[in-house]
């Protein structure tokens, strides 16, 4: 290169040379025919070409010649600094490979404490599930033991009341007492004239009952008829005369009786935990969906109901992708989508199910994408594809309960008989679970700010080896852009730019599975040459142990910061 640098600098100075003599001879004519005006207009002419020959040789000599020494001082410069920079490239390289490490140690040790407070909260549960069993087991016992001894005061009522019509039939032969009868009524009296008992023509039914309990055996129905012709049968005690009992002529009716009041109570859905959430219950059967929330008192009652659509589906729980049912059990809702990340026909707002949840993928039930939304426009909801859809006006109601909806929890049923939700609602279940899914996701989102933290610091390095682990070569596919030219490309821009610093903010979850992550954020780049704010969207996916992008896309900072 400098062997041509040099012969370049050789042939010009030769050139200038000889503008230079031709130009002296022609000076040397014009000065001797100075008198002759057309020889010395034609030679002046010469004299200038060669003139501005020899300045523009001049100029091209000193061009060159910087060139060179430019070019000397530069690769002198390199080479002298060569080691520093590979020195500085393995200490950043180095320092990547050491944030790897610790992101690797750190979401071991995530993982670790999850699964302890899973194992906790396993334990607790099963203590919790052998409690109630055991306070099931002695409730059974004590309702066992009721029963036996209402058994036995039937027996000894069923007893008096034969020891008394026997005594009746005896005493009417005029033996031990006086029998008046007359149309309506039958009186008994002993000896010695006191008064016995007073039977109605209704209390006839009694002793039926009473016959028809023993044939039976039906205790809840019999017992009542009972009840509402003889009073307050646990007065009866052995030996106790039928006589002795007050009857009174009035029957006490079924909604009298302490059984029938507390059976007429509704019942009390009342926990031992203070929740700040409202629970979404969905009826498949029905078309409804309440949203129940706690009182002051702990008790839970419904708030709101609204009709709804589910799947086009057959009936039943969803099995598989494609089959339009709506999934039944127990979920929560992830996030919220807004009507600039919607299709229309979803309308101006969606909620996003973790369908499928744990349960789900044991049984072997595959799709995605359940949310609960509105619909185009204004118009009435359609069946769906798999999700509950609501009018926009009550998807917006139910939002002033549930705000972004994180963590809340979705109960949906399939039931036609019976109207009462709350009685679908596994609270101490859906409250430990919930504690659960919001570990996860807080552990989630740390996960992935510390990826986006090396991920920032291998740009930064602008090293391409550092800045290609966090990417998948074989997947990666950025808006028709393969991984080999979006590589180039980046290399280019490490190349052109003496510095890059990268800060990102607004960090947000707009999507999951076990696999895979969506993450929006907001992005100030800023180099030597450019600074620009924009939003970015990446695409996640899990690779062995790590998370590498197969998609990069630049988006409006707006849809950030909305």
């Amino acid at each position: 290169m400098f062997e041509k640098l040099q012969k370049k600098i050789a042939l010009q100075i030769t050139k200038i040379t000889i503008w230079y003599n031709a130009w002296k001879e022609a000076r040397e004519i014009v000065r001797a025919y100075n008198h002759d005006e057309p020889i010395k207009k034609r030679y002046n002419r010469f004299v200038q070409k060669h003139l501005r020959e020899i300045k523009l040789g001049v100029v091209w000599v000193i061009i060159i010649g910087l060139v060179s020494t430019g070019t000397v001082v530069t690769l002198d410069y390199l080479k002298k600094t060569e080691p520093q920079r590979k020195a500085t490239a393995l200490v950043k390289k180095e320092n990547a490979r050491k944030k790897q490490v610790a992101l690797q140690v750190k979401n071991a040790e995530q993982r670790r404490k999850l699964d302890s407070v899973k194992n906790a909260e396993a334990v607790k549960k099963q203590e919790s599930i052998q409690k109630v069993l055991a306070t099931k087991k002695a409730e059974d016992s004590i309702q066992r033991d009721n029963e036996e001894k209402l058994r036995n005061k039937q027996k000894l009522l069923a007893q008096a009341i034969n020891d008394s019509i026997r005594n009746a039939q005896l005493h009417k032969s005029g033996i031990d007492s006086t029998v008046t009868q007359s149309s309506d009524t039958i009186i008994s009296s002993d000896s010695a004239g006191r008064s016995g008992m007073v039977i109605t023509q209704k209390k006839v039914s009694f002793f039926d009952n009473v016959k028809k309990f023993f044939k039976t055996k039906n205790y809840k129905s019999e017992r009542k008829a009972i009840e509402r012709n003889s009073g307050d049968i646990e007065t009866i005690s052995k030996g106790t005369n039928v006589a002795a009992i007050n009857y009174p002529n009035t029957p006490v009716t079924a909604a009298d009786t302490p059984v029938a009041k507390r059976m007429l109570q509704p019942p009390l859905y009342k926990t031992s935990f203070r929740a700040d959430y409202s629970i979404l219950v969905a009826n498949k059967a029905q078309k409804k969906m309440y949203i129940v929330k706690q009182t002051n008192g702990m008790e839970w009652k419904v708030e709101k109901e609204y009709p709804v659509t589910i799947g086009a589906g057959l009936s039943g729980p969803k099995l598989a992708e494609g089959d339009k049912r709506t999934p039944e059990g127990i979920y929560f809702i992830l996030l919220k989508r807004i009507k600039s990340e919607l299709n229309e026909i979803y309308g101006p707002l969606a909620y996003v199910l973790n369908y499928p949840n744990e349960e789900d993928r044991k049984e072997g039930r595959t799709g995605q994408g359940i949310w609960i939304h509105g619909t185009k426009g204004d118009g009435d909801p359609v069946p769906t594809k798999g999700c509950i859809s609501l009018k926009n006006s009550m998807m917006f109601d139910i939002q002033k309960y549930i705000a972004d909806g994180k963590g809340t929890p979705v109960v949906i049923v399939n039931d036609s008989v019976n109207e009462d939700p709350l009685i679908h609602i596994k609270f101490d279940k859906i409250n430990t679970k919930r504690k659960e899914i919001l570990a996860a996701q807080e552990m989630l989102l740390a996960e992935v700010t510390t990826f986006l933290d090396a991920w920032v610091t291998a740009w930064e390095s602008r090293d391409i080896d550092q800045y290609a682990q966090f990417y998948s070569e074989k997947n990666f596919n950025s808006q028709g852009v393969k991984w080999n030219s979006w590589k180039e490309k980046k290399i280019q821009t490490f190349t052109m730019y003496a510095t890059i610093d990268v800060a990102i903010e607004n960090v947000k979850l707009t999507d999951w599975t076990e696999n895979s992550i969506e993450i929006k954020f907001l992005q100030n780049y800023r180099s030597d040459q450019k600074f620009f704010e924009n939003g970015k969207k990446l695409l996640l996916v899990k690779d062995s142990l790590s998370w590498k992008i197969i998609r990069e896309t630049t988006i409006p900072k707006e849809e950030i910061l909305l």
